[in-house]
């Protein structure tokens, strides 16, 4: 009988080691979004010594990324850009989805009329998204630990009054941190210094670490119902609506296009709805601005 037990533990215990290497195993995409690029500067610097946002934030984005690839074995890291180039919303978005990414973290560096006002914020598209809500708030508590950042919270499009595209345009759960504020004199010197560039990236990685960490269960990505999968045959597709109910559709009569349904299992928005878009992108954008002319403002392209 003590022979039993002993046996029956060992076995126990070699099945919940294999389990733990299982998850611990599972391998995950993250897109590194530097805000701005190229023709678009950002926030302009206030002194000719200082740089411009769009530089700011890729040589932070270089470092979070750096830190996430030496240190998290199961994390692949996607940047939209590890140069000074322009890349639209639309390609940074079209990235993370064609990517299949499980995480996006967009960085960028705030303004302000007041320069007094100083901090961190992290902005989600929607307060409902339970796993872009932890990863914003790991974040912000440690921008606030471990670079001193004053904890300006969370952030969700109904409480700024307005969406963010990259944010309601990827299918995986988002964020999109303003590391600090430019306007601010003290901020501008410590977002240009390398010893604050260093610890704002370590803080967005050990926000990220911890938060990966704590993971439970799936994530927002989006599945498809494996009954329903697209039966758009293009390569690519323009999503044209997103609903948790479904949507009559009477309401697209005046797009003239055939118009797909299909059904999602994960997430918030269950009804999402698309059009064929051609076998290349230029043909996608194409289409992408049909439709926005017929008053779906949201629409966005993806790869089938």
């Amino acid at each position: 009988m003590n022979q039993y037990f002993w046996i029956r533990n060992i076995f126990l215990g070699l099945a919940i080691l294999l389990m733990s290497v299982s998850l611990s195993a599972q391998k995950y995409i993250v897109i590194i979004d530097a805000g701005h690029g190229g023709r678009d500067p950002g926030n302009l610097a206030s002194f000719k010594t200082m740089s411009d946002e769009k530089h700011i934030n890729l040589d932070i984005a270089l470092k979070v990324g750096e830190l996430i690839t030496e240190n998290i074995e199961n994390v692949k890291v996607v940047y939209t850009r590890d140069s000074d180039k322009s890349v639209s919303l639309d390609d940074r978005a079209y990235i993370a989805n064609k990517n299949e990414a499980d995480f996006f973290i967009s960085i960028h560096s705030d303004s302000h009329s007041d320069s007094d006002i100083n901090g961190c914020r992290v902005h989600i598209h929607d307060g409902n998204l339970g796993e872009s809500k932890k990863l914003a708030n790991s974040i912000c508590l440690k921008m606030n630990e471990i670079a001193g950042r004053k904890n300006l919270g969370v952030q969700d499009s109904w409480q700024r009054g307005g969406h963010y595209f990259v944010l309601k345009n990827t299918a995986m759960p988002a964020v999109l941190v303003e590391c600090g504020f430019m306007t601010n004199e003290l901020e501008e010197i410590f977002l240009n210094s390398e010893k604050g560039k260093n610890l704002v990236a370590k803080a967005i990685y050990k926000g990220f670490e911890e938060f990966l960490s704590n993971l439970k269960g799936k994530t927002e990505k989006v599945v498809s119902n494996s009954n329903q999968f697209s039966t758009i045959k293009a390569k690519f597709k323009v999503q044209i609506s997103a609903s948790t109910e479904a949507i009559p559709f009477s309401k697209f009569k005046n797009l003239d296009m055939k118009v797909e349904e299909v059904f999602f299992e994960e997430g918030v928005f269950k009804y999402k709805y698309y059009v064929a878009a051609g076998s290349t992108f230029t043909e996608a954008k194409k289409v992408r601005n049909k439709v926005i002319s017929k008053g779906f403002g949201d629409a966005f392209i993806v790869e089938n």
